[in-house]
């Protein structure tokens, strides 16, 4: 059960060689971004697991909204359970239009229970600056239940915050930013492989439009004649120039063209480490100098071995030499030897799995490496 529990916690981030990605999933436009609204409003229709009545803001703000229908009442007349102060986010993607719809999420902010089977009242969502952008309205769904009997409890997910799909509708018009001569695409992992991959990528089917401004941003020219025709001529895209006019839709075709062109993208060797959740992600490119290990009662000992194979006599083959790995582990002490070939962490995982260690001495030894120097990766704890 121990082995089981290591590998459902262990994930491996390695892709295929030559595995390809478009330009579009690894960068972003710069000026083209999304745009981030929040608003205040209330949840009603709860089934009395809303806030209490010491949340004064809630009673306050629903009182200021019935006046609005021309019912007043006293605060002492505020005893519903069914209501609940929210706070409603949303991120509204580039190029939404007029009057479309995007999703919502709801926050309690107050000390309700649950937020099960409630309806958002309609709530104004604004900008960073203060600025009305759009309005969220609707049942809201938490993914979740919660049913308690006699002050037993039984429920699934948290309550607390919920999705309305579609919930929100945009009622101004999103400014969007492309450049009138160029664009920058910005690699959302910068890298300066990657960087120099996309250009070359570009300058293939244009007339070098591509240049390097840094390891995280690619410079794209828009050529003097955008107005063009593409075709494909083994297997690669290429754009014949047909007029001089030069317009805001000839420039998303273009660029339509350029974010849609696949490469293969450079990995970072990352190890990301969840100690709350005991959670290990392991990045390609991962490998260990030579160390020894010894973690409570577990030792490992890695020997590399070179085997050699010869050429028949008078042939014209080539000595061929080649190194394997070899790993110990034992959970007895044992004097330590110096390890003299560099192995990946899968090889050192797997050994650990045969032991059946735990997902807490995996994190520990990961960062006794990293401490030691031998462990080749960023080493990143959440």
């Amino acid at each position: 059960m121990k082995i089981l529990s290591i590998l459902s916690v262990l994930i491996f981030l390695f892709q295929p060689v030559g595995a390809q990605n478009r330009i579009k999933d690894i960068t972003n436009i710069k000026g083209i971004s999304s745009k981030p609204v929040v608003g205040y409003g209330i949840v009603a229709g709860l089934n009395n697991t809303g806030d209490y009545q010491r949340s004064i803001f809630t009673k306050q703000s629903f009182k200021n909204m019935l006046e609005k229908f021309g019912i007043k009442l006293d605060d002492n007349q505020m005893r519903s359970r069914n209501i609940a102060a929210v706070m409603v986010t949303a991120e509204i993607p580039p190029f939404t239009q007029l009057n479309s719809k995007f999703d919502v999420t709801v926050s309690s902010v107050g000390d309700s229970k649950s937020l099960e089977c409630g309806t958002l009242l309609p709530t104004d969502l604004y900008d960073l600056d203060g600025n009305k952008f759009a309005i969220a309205q609707g049942p809201i769904s938490v993914g979740g239940y919660s049913i308690e009997v006699q002050n037993v409890r039984v429920g699934k997910n948290h309550l607390l915050v919920a999705n309305i799909p579609d919930g929100g509708i945009l009622l101004t018009d999103l400014q969007i930013d492309i450049g009138k001569d160029k664009v920058i695409l910005a690699l959302k992992s910068p890298d300066i492989n990657t960087a120099v991959n996309i250009a070359e990528a570009i300058d293939e089917i244009t007339d070098n439009a591509a240049s390097i401004i840094n390891a995280g941003a690619v410079e794209l020219i828009f050529p003097d004649s955008i107005f063009f025709s593409t075709s494909v001529v083994e297997g690669k895209t290429t754009f014949t120039i047909l007029d001089p006019s030069l317009t805001i839709n000839n420039k998303n075709e273009f660029l339509s063209e350029i974010v849609n062109l696949t490469i293969t993208p450079e990995t970072i060797a990352k190890v990301v480490i969840n100690e709350k959740t005991g959670t290990i992600v392991i990045g390609e490119h991962v490998t260990i100098s030579p160390v020894a290990i010894s973690y409570h009662n577990i030792n490992i000992k890695i020997t590399s071995i070179q085997e050699v194979s010869q050429p028949a006599p008078f042939s014209l083959g080539q000595t061929v030499i080649t190194t394997q790995s070899k790993i110990e582990v034992s959970s007895e002490y044992a004097n330590l030897k110096e390890i003299r070939n560099v192995t990946t962490v899968e090889d050192i995982v797997s050994a650990l799995n045969q032991l059946g260690a735990t997902p807490r001495d995996l994190i520990g030894i990961f960062q006794t490496l990293k401490r030691a120097g031998a462990l080749h990766a960023e080493l990143i704890l959440m």
